[in-house]
């Protein structure tokens, strides 16, 4: 009989109601028990023949008899459990809990036919703060925020790995493999960073990203893949036999992802593509649908256009353009200073909703419900008031209206005729399926992405892509049309991706 091993992972969930053991080669059930309130921690032990779960206090099951099991007193709401491993025929757990200013580790024992737990090892270490791991092959406990990893050895309160990031950035779990080698911390869902245990602390062995997104991650019992569990999936990731390794920049999470920028040519001859506040500009064939040029800027970018054969780019202090050689993109890599084309701009940093005109002559932007309009001929700014918060600013196709999105995602647009009269110019309520069609959320021609994202629809209904579950939509700043061209604007991939879709009268 091969019974599987649940873990102590599921604590942040709802709780369980019933408990179902079950033979994984007959699929017979042999234990089932519908009066419990567990929070969802349970462990195999005792040659796989017991189960001890974590309700207020701890309950042993034996599995294959359904005798009322026995109860053991301890008070976890004072403590923080780490890892849980069997010795012999005993159960063993860590926890962690603070007292006088400092943090105390201890490790207890439980034999199966006790009534009690026994603490066989209790250290103090200087006070720690955080989501609480163990290891029990190497005696190394982890403490993880949002923005902070520690390792100690807790036999001598040594500092093995510290990393501390002034942003928010990490899921707050710690996971050390069984062996003791590694240890893995994800970051916010989207990648996992793993570190290698050496005799001179932890150092930056690899990264790995999940195609899907996860809450919570697991060692296999041999150390040489993880399982990320997300909702109704789950994945294993492989670690490499020889690692890739990362350099210490790369071994220090980069900020939150962060929006995705695309613009295409007038003939839709190439497309460039860009991560909001980097630097690198990447140009691709349409045709060829292979990157040709990659445009190192030193600007953290804020939005592209492209203009003729000029590539157009923006920061929150000046207006660069790039012009294409001759007509014709250049393979390779550039490092070209563009040419300013203005810079007595200056923007807040922190603004978000920012967008250039198509002749990029105009720049809007938004901070909360001030609408502000910059003219680069005359390098004047022009604000306006409006009644409600701004979630995103665009220009019409013709340039001559500007179109913003209020709360509850209400379309507004105001005439551009003349720049010096704007702050006097009506604010008209938009058609709801105009503005949908200004901002890119449907294509002129039809196209559309069905419920539930899964599909990619034309006009009539009819099915034309099968969108991969990692590629499905969340929100509508995640996609965007331009014609027939689609772009996928996920967070949490490294690239947008677009895709070409026939025009209608040749489907």
């Amino acid at each position: 009989m091969f019974m599987p091993r649940l873990t102590s992972t599921t604590r942040q969930y709802q709780p369980l109601k019933v408990l179902v053991v079950w033979d994984t080669q007959t699929g017979t059930v042999i234990l089932r028990r519908d009066d419990i309130n567990s929070t969802g921690e349970m462990w195999f032990h005792g040659d796989q023949q017991k189960i001890t779960v974590i309700e207020k206090d701890l309950y042993t099951y034996d599995v294959l008899n359904s005798v009322q099991p026995y109860q053991v007193n301890i008070p976890l709401q004072y403590y923080q459990l780490g890892a849980h491993w069997t010795y012999k025929d005993t159960l063993r757990f860590s926890t962690s809990s603070h007292n006088n200013g400092e943090t105390v580790i201890n490790i207890f024992e439980f034999q199966p036919a006790s009534t009690s737990v026994h603490v066989i090892s209790s250290l103090s270490i200087p006070s720690r703060f955080g989501s609480f791991s163990f290891s029990p092959a190497s005696s190394h406990a982890s403490f993880v925020t949002e923005k902070d990893i520690v390792i100690l050895d807790i036999q001598n309160s040594k500092l093995l790995l510290q990393v501390q990031r002034p942003k928010k950035l990490y899921a707050t779990q710690g996971y050390f493999s069984p062996d003791g080698h590694f240890f893995a911390c994800s970051k916010l869902e989207h990648e996992i960073f793993i570190w290698q245990n050496t005799p001179t602390g932890y150092i930056p062995w690899t990264s790995l990203r999940p195609r899907l997104p996860f809450y919570l991650l697991e060692w296999s019992p041999t150390s040489i893949s993880i399982m990320c569990r997300g909702k109704g999936r789950i994945q294993v990731l492989h670690l490499e036999n020889h690692p890739t390794s990362l350099s210490s920049n790369d071994a220090k999470p980069n900020p939150q992802n962060q929006k995705h920028l695309v613009a295409y040519s007038a003939d839709k001859a190439y497309v460039a593509t860009a991560q909001q506040s980097s630097g690198v500009i990447t140009i691709i064939d349409c045709v060829l649908g292979t990157p040709l040029q990659s445009i190192k800027t030193n600007m953290r970018i804020r939005d592209i256009k492209i203009v003729g054969n000029t590539i157009f780019v923006m920061d929150t202090r000046k207006l660069v353009r790039w012009d294409f050689e001759g007509g014709r993109v250049v393979h390779g890599a550039s490092d070209a200073g563009g040419i300013t084309v203005n810079k007595a701009l200056t923007i807040d940093a922190h603004i978000k909703r920012l967008a250039l005109s198509h002749d990029c002559s105009q720049v809007a932007f938004a901070k909360g419900k001030n609408l502000f309009l910059y003219d680069m001929k005359t390098q004047k700014t022009f604000t306006r008031d409006m009644d409600n918060t701004i979630i995103s600013v665009q220009f019409s196709a013709d340039g001559d209206q500007l179109w913003y999105v209020g709360a509850h995602k209400t379309y507004y647009f105001m005439g551009l005729e003349m720049v010096e009269d704007w702050s006097s110019t009506e604010v008209i309520k938009g058609d709801s399926k105009d503005g949908q069609l200004l901002f890119n959320r449907v294509s002129p021609y039809g196209y559309h992405i069905g419920e539930r994202s899964q599909w990619v629809k034309d006009h009539r209904g009819k099915k034309l892509l099968w969108l991969p579950p990692n590629w499905r939509i969340n929100g509508w700043k995640e996609f965007r049309w331009d014609g027939n061209f689609l772009a996928l604007l996920h967070e949490h991939h490294k690239e947008p991706i677009v895709i070409e879709f026939p025009l209608p009268a040749t489907i």
